[in-house]
């Protein structure tokens, strides 16, 4: 009689385990890198290197690989000269006017922490249309957001939580046309109500600006996805965790 009290309860018990769990979208952009481009989302795009003498391989999580971005940050001649990952029309596919996540492992090298480099950009100018996720000089994750003109530049900016040099950390940003959140490994650090985020047609840039309205990252970098909704957070937190 004990064991099939035993055995209910543990049904039960998984039984509302499962009930739980929220399912997973499958992303629409999924580039693992390690030590390759390919994207193993559902959506079509083809990911090239810009200026890629700076541009390596390095050991990644779970002794794989990782993409590594050698930018120069201690010249300033070299801003606008950075190295970066390009996917052209990838705002048009990528559209930041819907709801949308984008995610990302990074392991910043401690010269990039005195510096505000970009890690992922659609900006088409300085300001917008698009968005920009940058990790500013006090180790901070900031979404930047535009429509075009100065007056409609904004930002959030993650302030509870913030980056390790040389330390592996998820950074998480999604938006569900009302709020914009920022989690760093799976815990929310910042949600702010913003103006609508007006799509762009421009390539994205991951690392670096083309034209460089910012510093290019200088790090480590795997795992890069984009989901055509906001995650929740338990769902966020299952990406952070690797489940």
């Amino acid at each position: 009689m004990k064991k099939t009290i035993l055995s209910l309860a543990g049904f039960f018990l998984a039984v509302l385990s499962f009930a739980g769990t929220e399912p997973m979208p499958k992303p629409f952009l999924e580039l693992k890198l390690n030590g390759n481009l390919e994207n193993t989302g559902y959506g079509e795009f083809t990911v090239s290197k810009l200026r890629p003498d700076n541009l390596g391989w390095k050991k990644g999580r779970d002794n794989g690989k990782s993409v590594y971005f050698n930018n120069d940050l201690r010249n300033p001649g070299s801003r606008g000269c950075y190295s970066a990952l390009v996917i052209p029309d990838g705002s048009k596919k990528c559209d930041t006017a819907e709801p949308f996540t984008v995610a990302m492992w990074i392991m910043p090298d401690p010269a990039v922490m005195s510096r505000s480099c970009i890690l992922f950009t659609g900006f088409s100018g300085d300001f917008g249309s698009g968005i920009k996720i940058l990790l500013n000089g006090r180790n901070v994750i900031v979404v930047e957001y535009g429509q075009g003109t100065r007056k409609t530049l904004g930002s959030v900016r993650g302030t509870k939580m913030t980056v390790q040099p040389d330390v592996w950390s998820h950074v998480a940003v999604t938006y569900d046309k009302k709020v914009c959140r920022i989690y760093i490994n799976g815990i929310l650090c910042k949600e702010d109500k913003i103006e609508l985020v007006t799509g762009s047609s421009s390539e994205i840039t991951i690392g670096a600006s083309r034209k460089g309205y910012a510093y290019g990252y200088r790090g480590c970098m795997s795992g890069l996805c984009f989901y055509k909704q906001a995650l929740t957070d338990q769902q966020v937190m299952t990406v952070a965790r690797g489940e």
